[in-house]
């Protein structure tokens, strides 16, 4: 049915696909862009109080705020940027985050990069101690690499999952070459996410083959992205390359070729599941629907699909898909309209419903038109198209100072006529880069 969409390669069943919004280089973003980054994953949350920080650079003419909710809070303890960023206000400002279960990395667009949290396993790129066994950095440190230096190279992508990073590396004097693609994709970190076997942590990037990219040296590197445990290089070709945890629970460490689309796509993973939207606006899930969150009629469809498919709700009632975020068990689908879709487990009330789960997508009644949505483990922020940012779901660790496993969405009062750039979900935690007041919020 779909083979006119896909061409679908799968290595022993052990295959699976991760979440991502289409990315580029720093050099190349406008801070409309990055808004509409995407939401990350899940690990089971932990009750504890609600927790707030905020980096704020007191020397700039723009005032910059990382405000960090959840676990990773608990790692900012004081309240500025590094002082190794450049001076110019634009070079400060965060074009990447990706944030993991203990760790949080920062892309600046000065091409520097900054990381905070656990090093345990070296996913933040400095050296593991052998004395420390937590290995923590508490606060933004600038990550040098020397390797990178040496080799003329800087950073232009991050990702992280769990327990390791991603970094996305091109020659400084970087041109577009006809013989071969000059970028590199590199890991740091979980030892089972470094592309190859009988590997160990390491707080060195390891440089990760991509077999498609040494068989077809036309095809380039389109963007990089990880989330839990698994990995993703997306190509020029549309090709998903994927290595890391597959939805059954077993390691593929070697890099291999899940599905090639036909299209351009957005791609949003959980563990078991996952959906895409093309350039076309349609909708496509996989994976396993155990609990609703592929948003399948149970009772004539397939509770478990192994390849992209299309939505059949989405697409018989010709609805356009602007954004996708999904957590643990739920999904969550933001329309050209404005309008939010979730299905999936319900269990701390992530679907804004008073269902327990829910199999087909059920419509949110917000109020409001939705721009995107970010998922963490079970809680979920979105941003409305007039700048406003409320969340639900979760529990009283997570993103805001709302109640415990929210049902209702609740308006995020910090950022009250606040300009936010960037803003990251992963497990139980939450990021939003915020700015200086710039705009009045519509009365409610």
């Amino acid at each position: 049915m779909f083979k006119s969409l896909f061409s679908c390669f799968r290595k022993q069943a052990n295959t699976d696909l991760r979440d991502s919004y289409q990315r580029r280089e720093p050099s190349m973003l406008n801070e409309e862009d990055i808004v509409d980054i995407y939401g990350r994953d899940s690990i089971a949350l932990r009750a504890s109080k609600n927790i707030e920080r905020n980096v704020t650079d007191k020397k700039s003419n723009e005032e910059i705020r990382i405000v960090a909710f959840g676990q990773i809070a608990e790692y900012f303890e004081k309240s500025e940027l590094p002082k190794a960023l450049p001076k110019e206000d634009n070079l400060k400002k965060v074009a990447r985050i990706g944030l993991g279960v203990h760790h949080a990395v920062f892309l600046f667009y000065s091409y520097q990069v900054a990381s905070v949290g656990k090093n345990d396993r070296g996913q933040l790129g400095f050296p593991i101690s052998d004395i420390d066994s937590e290995n923590i950095y508490k606060d933004l440190q600038i990550l040098d690499i020397q390797k990178f230096k040496d080799e003329g190279k800087r950073i232009i992508d991050i990702a992280a999952g769990a327990y390791h990073t991603m970094l996305l590396a091109e020659p400084i004097d970087h041109e577009e070459s006809k013989e071969k693609e000059t970028r590199e994709v590199y890991v740091m970190g979980d030892r089972n996410m470094l592309g190859r076997f009988e590997a160990k942590d390491s707080s060195e990037p390891i440089l990760i083959t991509i077999p498609r990219l040494e068989q077809d040296p036309s095809l380039r590197i389109k963007y990089i992205y990880s989330r839990n445990e698994k990995c993703v290089v997306m190509d020029t070709d549309h090709g998903m390359t994927l290595w890391g945890r597959d939805f059954n629970g077993f390691f593929q460490r070697e890099p291999s070729l899940f599905c090639q689309f036909k299209y351009s796509v957005k791609i949003a993973f959980g563990p078991k599941h996952g959906l895409a939207t093309d350039e076309n606006k349609k909708l496509y899930v996989w994976g396993d629907g155990t609990y609703g969150e592929l948003g399948r009629d149970t009772e004539t469809e397939e509770v478990t699909v192994e390849t992209p498919t299309k939505h059949a709700y989405f697409d018989n009632k010709d609805i356009k898909v602007h954004s996708i975020s999904v957590g643990n068990r739920h999904s969550v689908v933001v329309d050209t309209e404005g309008k939010m879709y979730s299905f999936g487990d319900n269990s701390k009330g992530q679907l804004a419903t008073y269902e327990e789960r829910q199999d087909t997508p059920n419509m949110i009644d917000t109020g409001f038109e939705a721009m995107a949505v970010f998922s963490g483990q079970s809680h979920n922020l979105v941003k409305t198209k007039d700048g406003r940012i409320f969340t639900w779901g979760g529990d009283s660790k997570l993103q805001t100072t709302g109640n415990k496993n929210g049902t209702f969405l609740k308006y995020m009062y910090e950022f009250k006529g606040k300009k936010t750039s960037n803003i990251q979900t992963a497990h139980d935690n939450t990021i939003v880069i915020s700015h200086l007041k710039v705009y009045k919020e519509p009365k409610e």
